[in-house]
């Protein structure tokens, strides 16, 4: 006997809320419209509150580009990003890296127009979309190079697969069974909700950089 050789295997919307339902001890098939809507909400809500996340869903940390243009400082970030956490700028033939700044740091710069080599960003969370100012504003075009935090994708039809790997599979089931189960099966709760905590703690230690991280501190401060 030999392996499948195939890596294919998913859930979608439909799958997934079943799974969960029986989980709680209840039978998919006798559930009426309206709980399976309020299971799809649940969903939403839970995939948008792992955008809370932030960087530990590294399949929702993105490359983008964004051209630049003289004159211009600000500009507004594409739909569905939650932040940026790091931003090149790139000349053509050169990359560098841009300084992160508060919103209370970009406030104190006293002349916002100088126009020069952008060396920082700050990210405005607003509504509708965030936007992103630069520091120096562009003296030239540029592309800015940038890495997002987005949302996960909102699940709106059954049949729809969800937005995140295989392996976060049983987080996903782990975590709507634990909500389902706060409206519906409260005896349920805490024995669904600790089993939810566990498959999220797993999958989100397995979506990690994998890269050696070295800290140096910095020696002239001591000096």
């Amino acid at each position: 006997m030999t392996a499948s050789g195939t890596y294919t295997f998913t859930l979608d919307a439909s799958e997934i809320m079943a799974e969960a339902w029986e989980r709680c001890g209840k039978d998919p098939a006798t559930l009426e419209g309206w709980q399976t809507r309020s299971a799809r909400k649940s969903l939403n809500l839970m995939f948008i509150d792992w955008s809370n996340s932030g960087a530990s869903n590294l399949w929702a940390v993105e490359r983008q580009t964004l051209a630049l243009t003289a004159g211009t400082d600000s500009y507004t970030l594409p739909v569905g990003t939650v932040d940026v956490i790091e931003a090149n700028l790139f000349d053509g033939s050169t990359e560098t890296v841009l300084t992160m700044l508060t919103r209370d740091q970009y406030a104190a710069i006293p002349v916002k127009t100088t126009q020069a080599r952008s060396s920082q960003f700050w990210v405005e969370r607003i509504l509708p979309l965030p936007v992103i100012h630069l520091y120096a504003t562009p003296d030239q075009a540029y592309t800015l190079i940038y890495y997002r935090i987005r949302q996960l994708q909102d699940i709106g039809g059954m049949t729809e697969t969800l937005d995140a790997p295989a392996l976060w599979l049983e987080a996903i089931c782990a975590g709507l069974a634990a909500r389902l189960a706060q409206k519906w099966v409260p005896e349920r709760e805490v024995s669904l909700g600790q089993a939810a905590a566990m498959a999220y703690a797993k999958a989100a230690g397995e979506t990690r950089e994998r890269a050696p991280f070295t800290a140096q501190p910095n020696m002239s401060f001591y000096q």
